[in-house]
């Protein structure tokens, strides 16, 4: 009786696993007949393609529009009395007052006394490039001469300002315009003037007034749940209580 039931178990498993192939088959050929009857999706029509490549072409037209502004220069456009602005490093600064100081000083031994020439800055000579859609100025040549009884002071104060900036550059350091102010109050009287001067430089120079390493004061805080780099320093604004941190005028870092 025992041989019986084990027979019988082996034959009930094995009519079990019959018909559960039985059964994958049929799932399996009722697949295959669902996915025959599935449509292959169509593709975009050629008004649809046509009209992408229309975007693609304008996009890439653009692209190089942008590409040659970038590369062309006032005078390859045919202009020559046009010049811009550009940063500068400190070192490209030092070079410039370093040439200029020189020449200053083989003007003055030829007899001819101390003159510096320097772009006109105003309103009158901003002339539009369009090709290039940006301003430049146009430039308008002017004197300071050492000579003129009305131009002494402009004159000393320009020469001061250069060893200033030139301390600056080969310390490799930045001081606020302020600063520059308190170095030689008694010539510059007033901060204006010594702005005014140092904006002047930075036209002589071709180059922006950071590029001189001068900056603004600064302005602001940062107070709260805040931290960040600022250069190689960790500033934790959550330790600094109520005064804060103050925001640098001089952010290039």
């Amino acid at each position: 009786g025992k041989e019986r039931t084990v027979r019988e178990a082996k034959e009930t498993v094995g009519e079990a696993k019959r018909r559960l192939g039985e059964e994958e088959t049929a799932r399996g050929e009722e697949a295959g007949r669902m996915s025959g009857k599935r449509k292959t999706p169509e593709g975009p029509s050629a008004a649809e393609v046509e009209k992408c490549l229309v975007k693609v072409r304008e996009l890439a037209s653009t692209l190089r529009a942008n590409s040659l502004k970038d590369a062309a220069t006032p005078t390859s456009l045919g202009y020559t009395n046009l010049f811009e602005v550009a940063d500068n490093s400190g070192d490209e600064v030092r070079a410039k007052v370093e040439r200029l100081a020189a020449s200053v000083i083989n003007t003055i031994m030829a007899g001819d006394g101390l003159a510096y020439s320097l772009p006109r800055a105003g309103g009158t000579n901003v002339k539009f490039v369009e090709e290039l859609d940006r301003n430049y100025l146009e430039y308008a040549e002017m004197q300071r001469q050492f000579a003129d009884a009305s131009q002494v002071k402009k004159t000393t104060m320009m020469t001061r300002l250069m060893q200033l900036v030139h301390e600056l550059t080969k310390r490799g350091i930045h001081s606020t315009k302020r600063d520059l102010f308190y170095a030689d109050v008694k010539l510059f009287e007033k901060q204006t003037m010594s702005d005014k001067i140092l904006e002047e430089l930075a036209l002589m120079f071709k180059c922006t007034r950071h590029s001189l390493q001068v900056t603004a004061s600064e302005k602001g805080l940062v107070v709260g749940k805040v931290q960040f780099n600022d250069d190689t320093d960790f500033i934790d604004c959550t330790k600094m209580g109520r005064s804060g941190k103050n925001i640098p005028s001089y952010i290039d870092r």
